[in-house]
C-alpha cells in the first residue's frame, strides 16, 4: 500500500512543477565562509600629518618634518634665517610669509627690499643717501635704481642742474634742499636768495631796502620813502624849527643843512649875523626872530 502512495506522491510533484531548484555553481551569495579573520584594516592608508603653521611641513607629513612648526617661514632653514644687518629684511629663510625678504645684501643695512620706494616699492635696492631713490650700482642680486648720485640726498635726477652760480651759498635747480640751502629766488643776484621781490629802492636815492644783504647794492635804506635819508633817519632834524634841517644824508626835499640848528635866526648866515657896534641890533642874519635887526648901520652905536 505504501508503495502505491509513494508513487502517486512523486507523480503529483512532477506534475505541479514543484521540483527542488537546481543550484547555480557561480552564485556564492548564499555561501557564508568563515576565514577566521575580521574586517580588512585600511587605516594605514590615511596620512597622520601635524602641521601647526600651515607651511606644508610637520610631524608625519609626506613633505617632511618642520624644524619649527610655529614658524610659517621655515621648515628646514631655522638656523640660517636671519637679519644680519638689522635692516628689517631677512635672508636664508625657506619662505617670506611673515618676514620681509629676501635681503639682497644682509650685510648692508642700506640695501633691502623696498629701500627705494620711489623707484620700486618692493625691489631690493641700495639707497645710501635715503632719498627714496636707488643706487644705479646695486649689490649682487639687487636691482639698479635711478639716483644720479646716491651720496647726495638733495638730488636723484638733477645732479647736473643743482648749482650756486652767484656763490651766495644758496642753490637752485636741485630736486630738494635737505643738505643745501635753497632754492635761490635769483641765482644771478648775490644780494638776494629769498627777498627778490622785496629788495627795492622806492625813493630812487640809490639805497635799497628789503634785500637779503647788501654786497653789490647800497643799503639798507633807513627810510626808503625819504629821498633825503638812507643812513641818517634819526639824525636828520630841524631842532630850532626854522624850516632848515641838519644831519641828513642829502637835502633834496628838505632845506639844509642848517649852519646852527640851535639858532632860529640863522641857517646860512651864522658867521655873518653880527652886532659890530654892540647896540643890540644885528645885521647879516637870515632872519630876526630872537634878535633885533636888521641894524641900518652896525658901525653906529647911536
Amino acid at each position: 500500500m505504501w508503495g502505491v502512495c509513494r508513487a502517486w506522491l512523486v507523480l503529483a510533484i512532477l506534475s505541479t512543477g514543484c521540483a527542488p531548484a537546481e543550484s547555480d555553481p557561480g552564485d556564492t551569495s548564499g555561501d557564508a565562509v568563515d576565514t577566521g579573520q575580521g574586517p580588512e584594516d585600511t587605516s594605514g592608508d590615511v596620512e597622520d600629518c601635524i602641521d601647526a603653521d600651515g607651511d606644508g611641513f610637520g610631524e608625519g607629513c609626506a613633505s617632511g618634518p618642520d624644524c619649527n612648526d610655529t614658524d610659517a617661514d621655515n621648515w628646514s632653514a631655522c638656523g640660517s634665517c636671519a637679519d644680519g644687518d638689522n635692516d628689517g629684511a631677512f635672508a636664508g629663510c625657506d619662505a617670506y610669509q611673515t618676514r620681509a625678504g629676501p635681503d639682497c645684501d644682509d650685510g648692508d643695512p642700506l640695501a633691502f627690499p623696498g629701500a627705494a620706494p620711489k623707484d620700486d616699492p618692493v625691489a631690493c635696492m641700495r639707497d645710501a643717501d635715503r632719498d627714496d631713490y636707488g643706487d644705479t650700482m646695486p649689490p649682487a642680486g639687487g636691482t639698479p635704481g635711478s639716483d644720479c648720485d646716491d651720496a647726495d640726498a638733495d638730488n636723484w635726477a638733477s645732479c647736473s642742474d643743482c648749482a650756486d652760480i652767484d656763490r651766495d651759498g644758496r642753490f637752485v635747480g636741485c630736486d630738494q634742499y635737505v643738505i643745501r640751502t635753497g632754492p635761490d629766488c635769483d641765482d644771478a643776484d648775490i644780494d638776494n636768495w629769498s627777498a627778490c621781490s622785496t629788495c627795492t629802492d622806492a625813493d630812487n636815492d640809490g639805497w635799497f631796502t628789503g634785500c637779503d644783504r647788501y654786497l653789490v647794492r647800497a643799503g639798507p635804506d633807513c627810510a626808503d620813502a625819504d629821498l633825503d635819508n638812507w643812513d641818517s633817519c634819526t639824525d636828520c632834524v630841524d631842532g630850532d624849527s626854522d624850516g632848515r634841517f641838519v644831519g641828513c644824508d642829502q637835502y633834496v626835499v628838505r632845506d639844509g643843512p642848517d649852519c646852527d640848528d640851535g639858532d632860529v635866526d640863522n641857517w646860512q648866515a651864522c658867521e655873518d649875523c653880527v652886532d659890530d657896534d654892540a647896540d643890540g641890533w644885528f645885521r647879516g642874519c637870515d632872519q630876526y626872530v630872537v634878535r633885533s635887526g636888521a641894524d641900518c648901520d652896525d658901525n653906529d652905536l647911536d
